[in-house]
């Protein structure tokens, strides 16, 4: 997968929100590189860890106004929080709020239309990563593949400047390609989004 501190190298350092933190690991690895780096996550536990790691945590709902002020943040992350939530719209217009002029927004969400997922359907089998009813799975409510996404993003005002995705899930590959198969289907799932197994855009706010 391209790390998201690889899509982040050129950004100057500033205040970075990770969206739906869990423990903060993910954004906490940005202070060492001069970033102020804050957190947001449902979970109270998660939010008390992040402030051990020097992440400015706090608990919120996703799918309310984000408690932040406008123009706020130079980077915004958020790992594989999208598909939980229903008002994505909503979501997508408050990250374009807070991001100031110039800010990038990364983000990350499994493909509905990956590799795996389609050769699933062919043989009858049910896609990866979605939920048939409440309460049995990962908590999965919407489900994007790559233009989907890429529009979402363009209508509510973002440049897409990246779209990348991580490995081709693929059991066949691990078998054709055992010994080098974490760098073959990272390479492939990289430089063909639209089947790769997680989805991975950087979208900027223009200025």
């Amino acid at each position: 997968m391209m790390r998201y501190q690889e899509l982040t190298r050129r950004e100057e350092p500033g205040k970075v929100l990770d969206i739906g933190c869990a423990d903060g690991s993910l954004v906490s690895q940005f202070i060492g590189q001069g970033w102020c780096a804050f957190g947001i996550d449902i979970n109270y536990v998660n939010v008390l860890s992040t402030n051990d790691k020097g992440v400015f945590g706090v608990v919120g709902l996703l799918e309310e106004p984000l408690p932040y002020l406008t123009d706020s943040f130079d980077l915004v992350l958020a790992k594989e929080v999208i598909e939980h939530i229903i008002d994505t719209r909503f979501f997508v217009e408050e990250t374009f709020r807070i991001l100031r002029p110039g800010g990038l927004f990364v983000l990350s969400t499994p493909n509905l239309a990956s590799l795996s997922n389609r050769l699933r359907l062919l043989f009858g089998k049910y896609p990866g990563w979605m939920d048939y009813e409440l309460g049995n799975g990962a908590g999965h409510v919407r489900y994007y593949t790559l233009p989907i996404l890429r529009n979402q993003l363009t209508s509510t005002g973002f440049q897409i400047e990246v779209e990348t995705g991580t490995e081709l899930a693929l059991p066949l590959l691990s078998r054709i390609f055992p010994e080098n198969k974490s760098r073959i289907m990272r390479g492939m799932g990289e430089k063909m989004p639209s089947i790769a197994h997680i989805l991975v855009l950087g979208a900027r706010k223009p200025a």
